[in-house]
């Protein structure tokens, strides 16, 4: 028969079990705030998240991603992953899944489609863990539609840009820290030198002797600040040795966050020569 316990005994019992139960309740409440943020976090985000299993079934979504779609929240969990996209996205879909199979992680750009047969760009971070044993996939999902339709508009102004300087009848090109940046093709016809070549001499090399101090010092004004001349001539002294007579028109700007002036530069030598004849 095992000896009756003292009363210190009892009391010591009594305060671990009071002590365990604290620190139970503690864990418990640890839990229960931790679990709340992450609920607030979920369904509050700016960003679509997206729970699906491995066979695409959709287990959980957040208000975004309502938002996004235009379903309800039981429309959403009874579709399969693969039906968010249009059929020509799905090959993007595949790699993805295959890739976050292997890896646990993808970051990639798809195509979803709405429920009202729009069909929009997103940027797409998914993860790969376990949720009581079970294998599943959160999708993070950013609409980027507005950003890409930027992005294309961009390339296409830079690209009608491209075009009109590239075809240009005059020598357009940047100067920044005395030397000559981004030359179309005719500078290089103007001055013979090559793209490479004009990027490694000083543009003050093809000016004429007799002019570069004109030049230099209209140069300096204008990058202080000041309002000399835009448009004047000068001679230049192309990678052969011959002399143009040249009219440019230069403009202050700031590039890659320096001054710098872009420059627009005619050959007048023809011009000039005929003017003098009828003279």
């Amino acid at each position: 028969m095992s000896p009756k316990p003292t009363y210190e005994e009892l009391e010591r019992r009594v305060k671990e079990l009071e002590k365990e139960s604290f620190m139970q309740s503690q864990t418990e409440k640890a839990m229960l705030e931790s679990e709340e943020k992450y609920r607030k976090l979920f369904h509050h985000s700016n960003d679509g998240i997206l729970v699906h299993d491995s066979k695409g079934n959709i287990i959980d979504i957040n208000q975004k991603v309502l938002d996004y779609f235009g379903y309800t929240k039981p429309e959403m969990l009874a579709t399969k992953i693969h039906l968010l996209h249009p059929p020509e996205a799905l090959t993007k879909s595949k790699w993805a899944f295959e890739t976050i199979t292997q890896y646990g992680f993808v970051n990639f750009e798809v195509d979803f489609i709405k429920k009202n047969g729009e069909v929009f760009t997103a940027e797409v971070s998914s993860s790969l863990f376990k949720i009581g044993g079970k294998q599943v996939i959160q999708g993070i999902v950013r609409d980027i539609t507005e950003r890409k339709l930027t992005e294309d508009a961009l390339r296409e102004s830079e690209e009608r840009y491209r075009l009109l300087v590239e075809n240009a009848n005059e020598a357009i090109f940047i100067i920044k820290d005395g030397k000559v940046k981004f030359p179309n093709f005719k500078t290089e016809e103007m001055t013979g030198y090559s793209e490479k070549e004009l990027s490694e001499i000083p543009f003050i090399n093809i000016i004429h002797p007799d002019d570069r101090e004109m030049v230099l010092e209209r140069r300096r004004k204008r990058l202080l600040g000041e309002k000399p001349p835009s448009t004047y001539s000068f001679r230049m002294i192309n990678k052969s040795g011959g002399e143009l007579l040249v009219q440019i028109n230069t403009v202050l700007i700031t590039w890659e966050g320096n001054p710098a002036t872009i420059n627009f530069v005619r050959d007048i030598t023809e011009q000039k020569r005929l003017e003098a004849q009828l003279q």
